[in-house]
Parts: C-alpha cells; sequence; structure tokens
C-alpha cells in the first residue's frame, strides 16, 4: 500500500481512470483482477495537460467519459450516446470520431463486405455528406474522416472542393 497518492481497490474501475488521476502528478496504485498498478505518476507532465478523450460504444462508456474525460470518441451517431455522455458531466466536451490508426485497428475484425454495407465508400459527395452530418445532427463536434488505401491526394482534393463547402453552408 502507498503511503501517499491515490490508492484505487474498485474493480469497477477503468485504466481511463487510472490515467485521469495520474495526470494529477500524484502517484496513483491499483489491485484488482484483470490488472495491477503500483504507484503510477507521469513525472513530466506538460504546463496544460493534453486532453483526456475516453473511446466506448454503450451508456456506461459515454457515463465514464463525461465524468473523467476531456471528449468523448464512439464510432456510431447515436444520440443517446451523445446524451448521456453530456448529463453524466460532458457539457459541451467535445465527441469525436477516433483517429486512423483506430480505423486500422478495427480493420482486422471486419470483412470488405462488412465495410461496404456502413461505410460511406466512393465519390458521391452527397454519401459523404450525409455520412457526416448523421454526426453533427445528434451533436458531434467533430468528426475525422480518412482515406484507407491509396489516392489519399484525391480523396483530400474531394473533400476541398466537394464535401467540405457544403458543410460549412
Amino acid at each position: 500500500m502507498t503511503a501517499y497518492g491515490y490508492f484505487l481497490s474498485s474493480e469497477e474501475f477503468s485504466p481511463a481512470e487510472l490515467l485521469a488521476q495520474a495526470r494529477s502528478a500524484e502517484q496513483v496504485s491499483h489491485r484488482g483482477n484483470h490488472y495491477t498498478v503500483e504507484n503510477a505518476r507521469l513525472y513530466t507532465l506538460p504546463d496544460e495537460p493534453p486532453p483526456l478523450y475516453v473511446s466506448g460504444f454503450g451508456p456506461q462508456a459515454a457515463a465514464l467519459a463525461g465524468r473523467i474525460g476531456d471528449g468523448f470518441v464512439t464510432m456510431s451517431p447515436d444520440a443517446g450516446l451523445v446524451g448521456q455522455f453530456r448529463r453524466s458531466g460532458g457539457g459541451e466536451k467535445p465527441q469525436v470520431l477516433p483517429t486512423p490508426a483506430h480505423f486500422e485497428q478495427a480493420g482486422t475484425l471486419v470483412t470488405e463486405e462488412m465495410v461496404a454495407e456502413t461505410v460511406v465508400c466512393g465519390d458521391s459527395a452527397a454519401g459523404h455528406l450525409g455520412a457526416v452530418r448523421a454526426y453533427t445532427d445528434v451533436g458531434f463536434d467533430e468528426v475525422y474522416v480518412n482515406q484507407i488505401g491509396s489516392g489519399q491526394q484525391e480523396f483530400f482534393d474531394f473533400y476541398r472542393t466537394s464535401v467540405l463547402p457544403e458543410l460549412r453552408t
């Protein structure tokens, strides 16, 4: 047991909560069934800590993000999750889609056919606008887009000339 800092013993305690405590520059310890952390501390904190965005796909994760996070990351335009996040303390904190690395990681779990059924592909500006607006219409503050594979320049040229101008109107 630590003589100073935080000692957290709840089995419900998540790694995100551990990180939120650790960035306070105090030592944090946790012993549980799934992992043990002893005397965790961030020693080289910047003057202003980087934001902690919590990823999740259900109401408990959205509530956790609202309670301890600086933002909420998810992959579906679910107004219920956005509402849960805001009611749990998220207020005006941002809700965002993940980075390209998250898409790459998730790509190992799905087939090309599954992607085609749920992700806008191709050069239909209307399709891309609809997909982005599905998120902004339910309260997302930031939406990240990415081109998987080749054609990066063409993809961003397409967004610059055909999609973004329509989103700004």
